[in-house]
């Protein structure tokens, strides 16, 4: 996306400063040059260290695809608990 085609908001002097999700688009540099922060996507950073591991068997590649797993592992066993009828407090 051109910076030309930005919202008038954003190309504003006036611009906001907070933080941006965004896919990878030359069109944000200039915000991200101004101060705004930018977030990327979990997926794609996830991607990188799958391509990693999977083209090179990676170790540490390995080791961050268990990380970014973690938080559905929590989710699972949260669905587990639900299903069962518990409310995941200890007797």
């Amino acid at each position: 996306m051109p910076s030309g085609s930005l919202p008038r908001v954003l190309r504003s002097p006036y611009i906001w400063r907070g933080t941006l999700l965004c896919e990878d688009n030359s069109g944000y540099k200039a915000l991200f040059e101004a101060g705004v922060k930018e977030a990327g996507c979990m997926a794609h950073a996830r991607r990188k260290f799958h391509d990693l591991w999977a083209n090179h068997k990676s170790a540490l590649a390995e080791e961050v695809l268990k990380l970014f797993g973690a938080p559905y592992d929590v989710e699972r066993l949260a669905a587990e608990l639900d299903t069962a009828g518990g409310d995941g407090c200890a007797s």
